[in-house]
Protein backbone atom coordinates (compact mmCIF):
# COMPACT_ATOMS: atom_id res chain seq x y z
CA UNK A 1 0.00 0.00 0.00
CA UNK A 2 2.72 2.17 0.74
CA UNK A 3 4.12 1.79 -2.32
CA UNK A 4 1.32 2.99 -4.10
CA UNK A 5 0.80 5.66 -1.71
CA UNK A 6 4.54 7.29 -1.66
CA UNK A 7 3.93 7.99 -5.57
CA UNK A 8 1.63 10.61 -4.80
CA UNK A 9 3.17 12.33 -1.16
CA UNK A 10 5.01 15.34 -2.64
CA UNK A 11 1.19 15.89 -4.47
CA UNK A 12 -0.23 15.93 -1.51
CA UNK A 13 1.71 17.56 0.65
CA UNK A 14 1.69 20.68 -1.37
CA UNK A 15 -1.51 20.75 -1.10
CA UNK A 16 -1.92 20.12 2.68
CA UNK A 17 0.53 23.46 2.24
CA UNK A 18 -1.50 25.06 -0.02
CA UNK A 19 -4.71 24.56 2.09
CA UNK A 20 -3.21 25.76 4.95
CA UNK A 21 -1.81 28.98 3.03
CA UNK A 22 -5.46 29.64 2.82
CA UNK A 23 -6.88 29.23 5.98
CA UNK A 24 -3.62 31.06 7.01
CA UNK A 25 -4.00 34.17 5.26
CA UNK A 26 -7.97 34.51 5.28
CA UNK A 27 -9.10 33.01 8.90
CA UNK A 28 -9.69 36.55 10.49
CA UNK A 29 -12.13 36.31 13.76
CA UNK A 30 -11.02 37.42 16.92
CA UNK A 31 -12.33 34.54 18.49
CA UNK A 32 -10.05 32.05 16.72
CA UNK A 33 -6.08 32.23 16.44
CA UNK A 34 -3.97 29.67 14.23
CA UNK A 35 -0.46 28.58 14.93
CA UNK A 36 2.97 29.97 14.55
CA UNK A 37 3.43 29.65 10.90
CA UNK A 38 6.82 27.94 10.07
CA UNK A 39 8.28 28.02 6.77
CA UNK A 40 6.40 25.52 4.65
CA UNK A 41 9.49 23.13 4.41
CA UNK A 42 9.02 22.46 7.76
CA UNK A 43 5.12 21.63 7.74
CA UNK A 44 3.03 19.08 6.07
CA UNK A 45 -0.16 20.07 7.95
CA UNK A 46 -1.19 16.71 9.26
CA UNK A 47 -3.49 18.81 11.35
CA UNK A 48 -4.40 21.92 11.63
CA UNK A 49 -5.09 23.25 14.53
CA UNK A 50 -6.97 26.67 15.65
CA UNK A 51 -7.64 27.71 18.91
CA UNK A 52 -10.79 29.94 20.97
CA UNK A 53 -12.02 30.53 23.89
CA UNK A 54 -15.22 29.09 22.79
CA UNK A 55 -14.32 25.75 21.15
CA UNK A 56 -16.77 24.24 21.92
CA UNK A 57 -18.96 26.48 20.65
CA UNK A 58 -16.95 26.64 17.52
CA UNK A 59 -17.47 23.28 16.93
CA UNK A 60 -21.03 22.89 17.65
CA UNK A 61 -21.27 25.46 14.79
CA UNK A 62 -19.11 23.62 12.48
CA UNK A 63 -21.13 20.39 13.04
CA UNK A 64 -24.44 21.96 12.38
CA UNK A 65 -23.31 23.38 8.82
CA UNK A 66 -21.71 19.90 8.18
CA UNK A 67 -18.16 20.61 8.73
CA UNK A 68 -16.40 17.71 10.89
CA UNK A 69 -13.70 18.65 13.41
CA UNK A 70 -12.18 16.92 16.25
CA UNK A 71 -10.11 17.75 19.24
CA UNK A 72 -6.64 16.50 19.65
CA UNK A 73 -5.22 15.80 22.67
CA UNK A 74 -8.15 17.10 25.01
CA UNK A 75 -6.33 15.89 28.19
CA UNK A 76 -2.70 18.04 28.98
CA UNK A 77 -0.29 15.17 29.30
CA UNK A 78 0.88 15.48 32.81
CA UNK A 79 -3.26 14.76 33.87
CA UNK A 80 -2.89 11.79 31.94
CA UNK A 81 -3.65 8.54 33.64
CA UNK A 82 0.32 7.09 32.38
CA UNK A 83 1.78 10.46 34.23
CA UNK A 84 -0.28 10.70 37.19
CA UNK A 85 2.78 11.75 39.06
CA UNK A 86 2.56 14.99 37.28
CA UNK A 87 -0.78 15.47 37.96
CA UNK A 88 -0.09 17.71 40.69
CA UNK A 89 2.05 20.72 38.58
CA UNK A 90 0.28 23.32 37.16
CA UNK A 91 1.15 24.21 33.58
CA UNK A 92 -1.02 26.80 32.48
CA UNK A 93 -0.12 26.90 28.30
CA UNK A 94 -0.45 23.16 28.15
CA UNK A 95 -3.88 23.23 30.46
CA UNK A 96 -4.93 26.13 27.96
CA UNK A 97 -3.94 24.61 24.56
CA UNK A 98 -5.95 21.27 25.64
CA UNK A 99 -9.00 23.66 26.76
CA UNK A 100 -9.09 25.56 23.37
CA UNK A 101 -7.39 23.27 20.62
CA UNK A 102 -9.48 22.30 17.34
CA UNK A 103 -8.38 20.54 14.40
CA UNK A 104 -10.25 21.83 11.38
CA UNK A 105 -10.72 19.88 7.79
CA UNK A 106 -7.10 19.89 6.31
CA UNK A 107 -5.66 16.97 4.13
CA UNK A 108 -4.81 15.55 0.18
CA UNK A 109 -8.79 15.08 -0.65
CA UNK A 110 -9.96 18.55 0.74
CA UNK A 111 -11.28 21.03 -2.24
CA UNK A 112 -10.55 24.33 -2.01
CA UNK A 113 -14.40 25.47 -2.21
CA UNK A 114 -14.70 23.16 1.01
CA UNK A 115 -11.92 25.60 2.66
CA UNK A 116 -13.50 28.46 1.42
CA UNK A 117 -16.56 26.91 3.40
CA UNK A 118 -14.44 26.30 7.14
CA UNK A 119 -13.20 29.50 6.46
CA UNK A 120 -16.59 31.65 6.26
CA UNK A 121 -17.82 29.69 8.74
CA UNK A 122 -15.55 30.46 10.73
CA UNK A 123 -15.06 34.19 10.02
CA UNK A 124 -19.07 34.54 10.73
CA UNK A 125 -18.56 32.81 13.98
CA UNK A 126 -19.99 35.05 16.89
CA UNK A 127 -21.75 33.13 19.99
Amino acid sequence: MLDVKLKYLEADNAHRRAIAAYYYENIHNPLVSLPERLPDAQNVYHLFPVFSPKRDELQACLKENGIGTLIHYPIPPHKQECYREFAHYSLPITERIAEEELSIPIGPCIKEEEAAQVVSLINSFAP
